[in-house]
């Protein structure tokens, strides 16, 4: 946005409905005369935060009245400042006549997120002051998506206070953490039937997977979606509960793959295997990251977790034909037909010995200390998982292999 207020006289960027009236058409007229009028303001330390002044949410609440939805979020984008905020009646306006509108135009709703988004970097909302509730999300989601057009700017809307919420909540008040927003929502104690809702979100994805006639193509095209979204979870625990949760194991190996192609300096060719993970375990560096205070030792912990949590997946993919569509997969395990042998599958112990015995090394370089306990457990529970895999091929060779290399 500008600095100062122009809204264009083209119909095209009003919403549908009848002609405006002769008031509309003044109003609209005096915005786009009225230069520099309305300059952003910062506040100043010892000011105290006010509501917008009742002269400018006058010429705010004329827009609402005749129905002029872009010159509301425009007037608003300019006068919501560090100081003054709107009222809650408002930003309920905002959210559930304009935003969650099945008529207005994608550059209207875009215009009233921008806003939203605005109004909650500068006031954040807590759970006395948050203009949305489980009703009005549960609604939002049941609804036909051609029938919201905003849904999707809405739960990011969502997403983005209750973390905002919580993150604040936790930095200067943790004893108050059951007065968060998302405590009033998503508390096991206070709603667990929310929770349970909750987590039918991943067994929707995993339906997702399943829908059309290729699952690795659709995990491939979902994990590429929610790449960018994983990379912004701050904590680790967070993650941890993201990846535990996931119902499809090839979606969670095509997420994973992804972040660890990602981390490496030299991208693989080789596709998803053991062979791949073997590669990951040496070349790989964490991209994720995490608010708290964290030694470097448990980033690498972190690593090794994620690389537990891919060949154990991959074990579920191999094993129940999760590649095959879901209609092929059904003949295969009647007919109890083996998973094929896969490219990059063809390890064997001496390679897992020598890979690991590599990346101990390069830990203990990184760190420039031995291994503590746990990190040491978890590269040895690694080595024992990459031992069962191993020995569950049947082709396996007593052959080294470089996977050091692409």
């Amino acid at each position: 946005m500008e600095d100062f207020i122009v809204i264009s006289d083209d119909s095209g960027s009003e919403s549908s409905g009848g002609t405006r009236s002769g008031r509309a058409r003044r109003l609209r007229r005096a915005l786009s005369r009225t230069p520099g009028a309305l300059p952003r303001r910062t506040v100043n330390k010892g000011q105290k935060l006010e509501p917008i002044p009742h002269r400018r949410l006058r010429m705010v609440t004329n827009t609402i009245e005749e129905n002029f939805p872009l010159g509301t979020v425009q007037f608003l984008m300019d006068f919501v400042s560090p100081q003054h905020y709107p009222p809650r009646e408002i930003v309920a306006h905002i959210i559930q006549k304009i935003l969650l509108s099945g008529s207005e135009t994608v550059d209207v709703l875009k215009e009233a997120y921008m806003l939203l988004m605005k109004i909650q970097q500068l006031h954040p909302a807590n759970a006395k002051t948050v203009e949305w509730d489980w009703k009005l999300l549960t609604y939002v989601m049941e609804e036909e998506g051609q029938t919201l057009p905003g849904r999707v700017l809405f739960l990011r809307y969502v997403v983005q206070t209750l973390e905002d919420d919580f993150q604040q909540t936790l930095r200067r008040q943790r004893q108050h953490l059951q007065q968060s927003i998302a405590n009033t929502v998503l508390s096991c104690d206070r709603q667990p039937h929310n929770v349970r809702i909750v987590c039918q979100l991943q067994r929707m994805l995993s339906i997702a997977v399943e829908v059309d006639r290729t699952p690795t193509c659709s995990s491939n095209k979902i994990a590429e979606m929610m790449f960018g979204f994983v990379l912004d979870i701050p904590e680790r625990s967070q993650r941890e509960m993201f990846f535990t949760t996931m119902e499809s194991h090839l979606l969670r190996c095509k997420v994973l793959e992804i972040i660890f192609l990602h981390s490496c300096e030299t991208p693989t060719r080789l596709p998803l295997s053991l062979a791949q993970a073997l590669y990951f375990l040496n070349n790989s560096t964490s991209l994720l990251k995490c608010q708290s205070d964290k030694t470097q030792w448990q980033t690498w912990d972190e690593l090794v977790e994620h690389l537990q949590f891919l060949l154990s997946s991959y074990q579920h993919v191999l094993r129940e034909h999760l590649r095959s569509s879901v209609i092929d997969r059904k003949d295969l395990i009647i007919k109890r037909i083996k998973p094929k042998p896969q490219q990059g599958d063809d390890i064997t112990v001496v390679d897992v010995e020598k890979q690991i015995e590599a990346f101990r090394s390069r830990l203990v370089q990184m760190l420039g200390e031995p291994l503590v306990p746990q990190l040491q457990d978890k590269v040895h529970l690694l080595k024992l998982l990459l031992f069962y895999a191993a020995d569950l091929n049947p082709d396996a060779e007593p052959s080294q292999k470089n996977w050091g290399s692409s």
